[in-house]
């Protein structure tokens, strides 16, 4: 957990990554600010019926918050919630996508780090599944790129991670564990690796450069999906050196989709 650095208040914006019990009626939450970075803080009285700060701590709610230097922990004095994602909250399918990149934002941030190009990252990933942006797992998997990327992990989409040949067009290789692409003399021997066809490295492509809020009007070709999926999950399992929790949530609601 981080200490607030010593002052006496500090205003931040900040997103819920997660939220856990203390005592009977306090919360501890693990916010992603924009000005100081990831950081553990108690909120007071959070489990109180009617609390001001229950729905304000409640898991992906960005809000303007006041934090006051604590013993070991920052404490919220003031909530302003700017946004709670209501629509997000009511469709099972949003919700479970929205847990995931929060989950997987939390794995991914080390405590106290600067990282205001994450936050800018994630609200943005929030309010287009809030306002229905095109399917949802378009911004899932572009955050998920993004999200690598930015914490110095991107996968090799333009060359073979090995020998650094050029990638033309043709069928590939993709492998979690090397950390991309292989071309077909550097694949064998390679365990986990991922066929796929051009299309779903295009897409890869598109996904992790192009601009976020004109990808919902791309179009999924058959079969392609499955392939970024299993690319990507396989991706974050490599960094985060576990499964997340939210992902097998996900990989249900899913399955129950049309």
């Amino acid at each position: 957990m981080t200490a607030l650095d010593p002052m006496a208040s500090v205003s931040l914006h900040a997103i819920v990554l997660r939220r856990r019990d203390l005592g009977e009626t306090d919360r501890i939450v693990t916010l992603l600010s924009q000005e100081s970075g990831k950081l553990d803080a108690v909120a007071k009285g959070a489990r109180k019926p009617g609390s001001k700060s229950s729905g304000a701590s409640e898991l992906f709610t960005l809000s303007h918050i006041q934090l006051a230097e604590g013993r070991r922990l920052g404490i919220v004095t003031q909530w302003l919630v700017l946004d709670a994602f209501t629509r997000i909250r009511a469709e099972l399918g949003l919700l479970a996508r929205a847990s995931y990149l929060c989950e997987l934002t939390d794995k991914l941030v080390d405590d106290g780090e600067p990282c205001g190009e994450v936050y800018d990252l994630l609200r943005g990933a929030l309010s287009l599944l809030e306002i229905g942006h095109g399917h949802p797992d378009t911004v899932v998997h572009a955050y998920e790129l993004r999200l690598l990327e930015e914490r110095g992990y991107a996968p090799a989409l333009g060359c073979c991670v090995r020998c650094g040949k050029e990638w033309k067009g043709s069928p590939a290789a993709f492998s979690p564990m090397a950390g991309g692409l292989l071309c077909r003399a550097c694949r064998g021997g390679v365990e986990a690796t991922v066929m796929v066809r051009p299309a779903t490295i295009q897409t890869m492509h598109t996904l992790k450069s192009g601009e976020l809020t004109e990808l919902g009007a791309m179009e999924w070709k058959p079969g392609v999906a499955a392939e970024v999926e299993a690319c990507l999950n396989g991706c974050v399992r490599v960094r985060c050196e576990r499964d997340i929790r939210s992902a097998r949530f996900l990989e249900m609601v899913r399955g129950t989709e049309v």
